[in-house]
């Protein structure tokens, strides 16, 4: 029985159940035996990213693992085996198991071994093996978000522990309480002495810190609880989930616990050290005391290093001691808690950053800083393999720590803090001197769009002489300092809707902040929800700030966790002017729909393709169904501010699958709302080959509701035509826009969601009003151009035409006006990075599959002169009147176009288009673009070639008694190169800025006739040829990639 106790012990934190037949173990002291493993047996919230390592009293002599390792998926239904590959380190003693892929979230897992064997014998292993559970997902299908519940909970959202419970590990005075949900917590609704309290034996709300990420939440009292006094621990329904669920708080509606007194040696200094003469890891093979973040984005080397020369150049920051206070390990000798003071801080090496590995972008972090934000508690356990005297203690030890780097822009895109981060070792406690050896996999974000694992090998060792080590811990008085914010000097790229963040050195006590802030504008205060991440704070405004007011956000009272305030903040900032009045003159649009076309379409779908856009001509290319990620959501994006009690879910915005040939609804979605986001989330992954389609709603489907934007207008979702549209036709809604797709194998790339920020079309209402940015006079007195924007002009000498002979952009032939030949642009793309290199060793290219979608532009003019050249009047017109005039009264018998229409003629656009082409020869494929290094800058840098169909729907070729039409419908851009750097803001986020490498040649062509034809023997043929052009260079598309906080 004593080996069920001790294995139910570890299994404290998991939804396995322990059971006589399947845990005990039987092992004969002094055999060759497992002594360890990570994951430990019966561990839950493992990272989908993490190895396995099995560590053995003696080395192992196998070579081939194939049919000595059981490595599988266990569900109800089975068991699914997991392909790996295997290794060996330490001089065999540690067997390595790296799967092929990633885990799949919030399942159980087994390994057993069979046939294993030392020199001299047979390893024992568990007979039932070792059974772990991974951690629900934070992103992609409502399924791999929410974990197991344990028994008794009657809802959906549940506690699943408490760490201690006092049960299976001792509940004592050192303790902080520790909680796991099976979905991640709403952290709005965690309101410490509301929904959430623990209360003294006096019914006295305890000073505390409560600590909430994900699917994990802290409360670490400010001073140690008092033994013998019973405590009261409340959670209440008001609790979310972050996915809207009620929770069952089950015994945790009221738990009482009394602590026990922990006795025996506080602030015991360890130190971070080697293990004797070797660097590496006995349990991992890897570094010692080091950590190597790996994404796709990353790639897989991105190592840092702490302690005294345990880095490769060994040249990074000392650690300083940390120091733990050790139950009494008479009192406490099967399981002894420890526990590791609270802002304890460990240094490391700095980290530069590459794109996949390769591509050197610039961004190098400084010293790494990870800080314990509560009391880290542990507990050392009777080894749960092997009774042997020979076998090692193991250890567990519960960490909230956060992520800090010293360079500005690294700690927007890295800073974060991540809760009960499982700590799984050996420990040695040898002469009164404490060693302990642990593994941790962490799964930090980066950059607000990747998710990195990182193994952590450490070593913290005791001083084998008391006198040698620090006395007590040395209280660092240094105060947070405020490294970047959001909108700080970014402002142009800030839209309403988004957060506003202030991003710290160091983490923040979160209680300090609770009344620190406050937001107003012009009006009068703001009202706004907040949330805290470690080192950051991020405050969401209840509704989207306004353009043009002044904006005050202040910040007074924070404070660190060692209580020393940070300097007050109080900075006012204003949105990007435009005319709110606008908002009328123009609809909604779509602007990027993954997956899909940003269009409502005609004709009828088929498996390949579904149509072409409403409107476009009959050549204009089919859009192909194409697959989509098993794990990712359906994401729409608009041109500007949604009303959200238009956008319903089943309603104005449908999810649809087709089962045995019909159309039906998705039984089970989830369907959420940004001011100019909408995200369509299945319960489970979208089934590979099925077909799917989504349907947003507009004003001409027949259906009492439809989308709107929060103007009052409808989604615009046709937004071609075949003939002319009429300017009051801005406002028009249109049909349903339906995009198809079928279901595929999970995602491999990265997906980042980019922003054509900053446009001078502040509102998007494709006009550029008085309110919003021109373009101002560089240096050389030349106006600049502005980002996401483009100068054209007709290209001299190019105009061919009896009718016409001379053009100009923006005003009369003839005049100046340098400030209106721009026009400017709306949009959004969708990029997937793919985790592979291309031509590795010669450019190390990264690929980037780019989704098309529809850039629109302002308005532009475009002038003409007529031909003013006089002609003579033939004989048998001679009688003919025009425009009130017998053409034979003109005494010379002479007449020219100009003197029949005018001189000087202006042409609007309208707001225009560019639809952006799939890519391949059947139009079927995402377009490329490829990362690469400057070789002569050293900084990243993207280039792609993309084709494009420009439409003017807008635009007429209006002169008198004429008849004309242009061939702006569908005009080829093709081989669109364009070619820009990669770098980064102070707040974390990507810039990508791109310009043609070559002319932008728009090759008009009018055509038409002149009084039916009459006309022309006057004349000649009004048909028309001129030429309009970019420059190179004067295209620039500026994209950036989402905030790392949300």
């Amino acid at each position: 029985m004593r080996k069920l106790v001790l294995a139910c012990t570890v299994a404290t934190f998991t939804l396995i159940g322990c059971d006589e037949d399947t845990q005990t173990t039987s092992v004969e002291r002094g055999s060759d035996q497992l002594i360890y493993s990570f994951p430990t047996q019966a561990q839950n919230y493992v990272a989908t990213s993490s190895p396995v390592f099995l560590r053995f009293s003696s080395p192992v002599i196998n070579d081939n693992f194939s049919d000595q390792i059981t490595f599988e998926r266990v569900t109800s239904s089975g068991t699914q085996p997991v392909s790996f590959s295997a290794s060996l380190s330490d001089d065999r003693k540690t067997l390595i198991l790296t799967p092929d892929q990633r885990l799949a979230h919030s399942a159980q897992y087994r390994v057993a071994a069979d046939d294993l064997h030392s020199a001299s014998r047979q390893m024992s292993f568990p007979e039932d093996g070792i059974r772990f559970v991974t951690r629900v997902a934070t992103q992609g299908p409502l399924i791999e978000r929410i974990g197991p519940l344990p028994e008794g909970v009657n809802k959906d959202f549940g506690v699943l522990n408490l760490i201690p419970d006092g049960s299976n590990f001792p509940l004592t005075n050192l303790a902080s309480l520790r909680m796991q949900f099976n979905e991640a917590l709403d952290p709005e609704t965690l309101r410490y002495g509301d929904s959430i309290s623990l209360l003294d034996g006096e019914n006295q709300l305890v000073a505390a810190e409560l600590l909430v990420k994900g699917q994990n939440l802290t409360i670490d009292p400010d001073d140690d609880l008092q033994p013998g006094m019973e405590y009261t621990l409340s959670l209440s329904e008001s609790i979310r989930s972050s996915l809207g669920g009620t929770l069952d708080p089950g015994k945790f509606a009221e738990f009482r616990f009394t602590p026990l007194e922990a006795g025996g040696r506080t602030e015991v200094p360890l130190q971070v050290v080697g293990h004797g003469d070797s660097r590496f890891s006995n349990l991992s093979g890897r570094l010692l005391n080091s950590v190597n973040l790996a994404s796709p984005l990353l790639g897989p080397d991105n190592p840092a290093f702490m302690g005294p020369d345990m880095g490769p150049q060994g040249d990074q920051p000392i650690t300083d001691d940390i120091f733990a206070d050790l139950a009494n390990v008479v009192r406490f000798s099967d399981v002894t808690p420890l526990r590791v003071r609270k802002d304890a801080l460990v240094t490391g090496t700095d980290v530069d950053v590459k794109v996949a590995g390769v591509n050197t972008s610039g961004l190098n972090s400084g010293t790494v800083s990870v800080r314990f934000l509560s009391d880290a508690n542990g507990f050392m356990i009777p080894n749960p393999y092997s009774s042997s005297s020979s076998a090692p203690k193991n250890v567990i030890l519960f960490v909230d720590m956060a992520l800090n780097t010293e360079e500005t822009v690294a700690n927007a895109a890295l800073g974060q803090q991540l809760l009960n981060v499982p700590l799984v070792g050996t420990v040695e406690l040898t002469e009164g001197v404490l060693a302990i050896d642990a593994l941790a996999m962490i799964e930090p974000e980066v950059l607000g769009v990747d998710i990195a694992s990182g193994l952590v090998s450490f070593r913290l060792q005791g001083y084998e002489n008391s006198q040698l080590g620090p006395e007590t811990q040395v209280v660092d008085a240094t105060p947070p300092q405020l490294k970047s914010w959001v909108p700080g000097n970014e402002v142009d790229k800030y839209r309403p809707g988004d957060p506003l963040v202030l991003y710290f050195d160091r983490p923040l006590k979160r209680r300090s902040v609770n009344n620190a802030l406050s937001l107003q504008d012009d009006l009068g205060s703001l009202d706004f929800s907040f949330d805290v991440d470690g080192s950051a704070i991020i405050i969401r405004p209840d509704e989207p700030l306004v353009h043009g007011r002044n904006i005050t956000l202040q910040a007074n009272g924070l404070e660190g966790l060692n209580d020393v305030a940070a300097m007050g903040f109080n900075e006012t900032f204003r949105l990007a002017e435009t005319d709110s009045s606008s908002l009328q003159t123009q609809s909604p649009l779509v602007l990027t729909s993954l997956p899909g076309y940003p269009c409502a379409k005609t004709g009828e779908a088929a498996p390949q393709h579904q149509g072409r856009c409403a409107g476009g001509q009959a050549s204009d290319d089919l859009i192909p169904v194409l697959p989509h990620a098993a794990d990712r959501p359906v994401i729409v994006r608009f041109s500007q501010n949604m009303d959200p009690e238009t956008l319903i879910a089943g309603d104005t915005v449908q999810l649809q699958e087709r089962v045995n040939g019909d159309w039906q609804n998705v039984q089970g979605w989830q369907l959420d709302v940004s001011p100019r986001q909408i995200t369509m989330t299945p319960v489970s992954p979208w089934v590979e080959g099925r077909e799917y389609r989504y349907r947003l709603v507009s004003d001409e489907s027949g259906n009492d509701n439809f989308i709107q934007s929060e103007g009052g207008l409808p989604l615009q979702t046709k937004i071609l035509t075949p003939g002319l549209r009429d300017f009051s036709e801005t406002t028009r809604g249109g049909p349903t826009m339906e995009n198809y797709f079928v279901g595929g194998p999970r995602a491999l790339r990265i997906l980042s969601p980019l922003r054509n920020l900053p446009t001078a079309d502040v509102n998007s209402d494709l006009t550029l009003n008085s309110a919003e940015p021109r373009p101002h006079p560089g240096p050389d007195g030349t106006l600049e151009l502005l980002r996401n924007s483009a100068r054209l002009d007709v290209v001299e000498g190019t105009v061919e035409s009896n009718l016409m002979d001379d053009g100009n952009v923006g005003c009369p032939v003839g005049s100046e006006c340098p400030d209106k030949k721009f026009i400017h642009l709306t949009g959004m793309l969708d990029a997937d990075i793919s985790p592979d290199v291309i031509n590795q060793g010669v450019d190390d290219r990264i690929q980037v599959n780019i989704h098309p979608a529809i850039l629109y532009t302002t308005d532009l003019e475009v002038h003409v002169t007529i031909n003013d050249t006089p002609v003579l009047i033939p004989p048998q017109l001679c009688g003919f009147p025009l425009l009130g005039i017998i053409l034979c009264d003109i005494p010379s018998k002479l007449i020219s176009p100009a003197a029949l229409v005018g001189r000087n003629q202006m042409f609007p656009t309208g707001p225009m288009s560019m639809r952006m082409r799939f890519a391949g020869e059947d139009r079927d494929q995402p377009f490329d673009a490829f990362i690469s290094t400057d070789p002569d800058t050293q900084e990243l840098q993207i280039e792609l070639s993309l084709d494009v169909h420009l439409d003017a729907p807008y635009l007429a070729i209006d002169i008198d008694l004429a008849d004309l039409d242009h061939n702006l419908r569908s005009f080829p851009i093709d081989d669109l190169k364009l070619k820009g750097p990669i770098n980064f803001l102070d707040d974390g986020r990507m810039q990508i800025a791109l310009s043609n490498l070559e002319p932008i040649n728009l090759d008009i062509a009018v055509e038409g006739k002149i009084l039916k034809g009459l006309g022309d023997i006057i004349t000649g043929s009004p048909d028309t040829d001129l030429t309009i052009a970019i420059p190179p260079g004067q295209l620039s598309l500026n994209y950036i990639t989402p905030f790392t906080k949300q």
